[in-house]
């Protein structure tokens, strides 16, 4: 075992990150120098943010993998190298949620359902005054 992958994993559990997470931050990694063929010491902030690159691009990774790996990697330089990497990868893009509003004909069917005099009178409150589920 190299040093650099001694102090990483020295550091990783002092700083108590979970058995998963650690081995993920050491796979990101020893993946970047994989694809280099290079000790990470002697990688430019270009060649990592190449890698970053191709896991987006080429392996077409899902953003929290990215993210996993983008994480993994600058606590290594940050932390083991004390070295400042300007990495970057785009933000999670953002689900479009389609407000669905029930028709009338639903709204009287949901309505008509309860059989409970209370049940029913919470609903109409509750559907008139305007509240709706955030999801």
């Amino acid at each position: 075992m190299t040093e650099l992958r001694q102090k990483f994993e020295r550091h990783l559990t002092l700083h108590r990150l979970s058995p998963k997470t650690n081995s993920a931050y050491m796979n990101a990694v020893k993946s970047l120098t994989a694809y280099h063929r290079q000790s990470p010491d002697k990688l430019t902030n270009e060649q990592i943010q190449d890698y970053l690159h191709y896991i987006i691009a080429n392996r077409k990774l899902a953003w929290s993998s990215c993210n996993v790996q983008f994480s993994g990697i600058k606590r290594f330089y940050k932390n083991v190298l004390n070295r400042k990497a300007d990495l970057f990868i785009p933000p999670r893009p953002r689900e479009k949620k389609i407000f669905m509003a029930l028709s009338r004909e639903e709204v009287d069917l949901i309505l008509n359902a309860c059989q409970n005099l209370k049940h029913y009178t919470l609903l109409l409150t509750v559907y008139s005054a305007g509240l709706r589920v955030k999801g």
